[in-house]
């Protein structure tokens, strides 16, 4: 249902169990050595690590290593599960009322494979078709919050409010701070965010859309080939590569680009503190050569396709 403490109240388990599993002592000791500091029992920090909301990861469990992983889906807590309250889509289709002609980037995440750690986080200007993707270390909600983060320190205060007068994202548990996002360090707020429904991508169709030139050089894998890992990435390349998907031209766009769209209308200089450079038209590259990337063909069919007729 989500995690039920505030952030403070994570920051302060947060502070107690790092120290005390670097020094090789149980979740269970760390407990009994503090127990003011730990509001939950210790099924909750369990279920905290597992699902990513603490700083702590399976690794730095002293028994955790031992255990065979259990199969199944792994387990993803929201960070706050009153989050879409005053956030929902009623309220975001109030707000585009009242400001008629702005623009609200769509933000979602691309996953690699079922192992990957790295995720990407997309930013999509949906009227130029530009889309902007950063690199992070897991999916969570701190990640996210780090990532926008960082394109407010790069952009600036002032170009940072007049690109994101609010953002678009979904219901996914990455997206579960949102005042992380909203609010600077002094509680200046910053942008609002506005979440979808539920099962309801159609609603930030733009980003959606824009993933499958992503997935041109990262693909997901098929029937026959393994999908791309996402572990092996840089920032840099992620950037090379967005450079190439919004050099592409577009039909829907009259025949332009969404770099030169984005240019005109923001300027060469914010797409270059994205990260995001022009290609040459005959130069753009939609394919995994393009990150140095080779396709692997499952196991399972090469041995199948090695076997001699009569065998088979």
């Amino acid at each position: 249902q989500g995690v039920n403490a505030t952030e403070g109240e994570l920051r302060a388990i947060n502070e107690v169990l790092v120290p005390a599993l670097n020094r090789g002592q149980s979740v269970y000791h760390a407990m009994l050595s503090a127990p003011d500091s730990f509001g939950v029992c210790g099924h909750t920090i369990y279920n905290y690590i597992n699902g990513g909301v603490l700083s702590v990861k399976r690794h730095n469990l002293p028994m955790a290593v031992r255990y065979k992983k259990r199969r199944g889906a792994p387990v993803e807590h929201k960070v706050d599960r009153h989050c879409a309250e005053g956030r929902s889509w009623g309220p975001f289709q109030d707000f585009l009322a009242e400001n008629p002609g702005v623009q609200v980037p769509e933000t979602d995440t691309v996953e690699g494979g079922r192992r990957d750690k790295y995720v990407l986080l997309t930013v999509m200007f949906a009227r130029q078709g530009f889309m902007f993707a950063r690199l992070m270390p897991g999916k969570c909600a701190q990640h996210v919050a780090d990532a926008f983060n960082w394109m407010w320190r790069a952009l600036g205060d002032a170009t940072f409010r007049m690109l994101f007068p609010a953002v678009l994202a979904d219901n996914g548990t990455e997206f579960s701070n949102p005042a992380r996002i909203e609010f600077d360090a002094d509680g200046g707020r910053l942008t609002s965010v506005s979440c979808c429904n539920a099962y309801a991508s159609y609603e930030k169709p733009h980003a959606e859309r824009n993933h499958e030139f992503i997935r041109l050089v990262l693909p997901k894998g098929t029937a026959y080939t393994e999908p791309t890992p996402f572990d092996g990435l840089t920032q840099d390349g992620v950037s090379l590569m967005m450079s190439h998907v919004n050099s592409y031209v577009r039909r829907g766009l009259g025949n332009k680009t969404p770099y030169d769209l984005f240019a005109r209308e923001y300027g060469e200089e914010i797409a270059a503190l994205f990260g995001i450079s022009r290609i040459a038209a005959n130069d753009v590259t939609l394919k995994p050569s393009l990150l140095g990337i080779e396709v692997k063909v499952k196991e399972s069919v090469s041995r199948k396709d090695c076997e001699t007729p009569a065998k088979r």
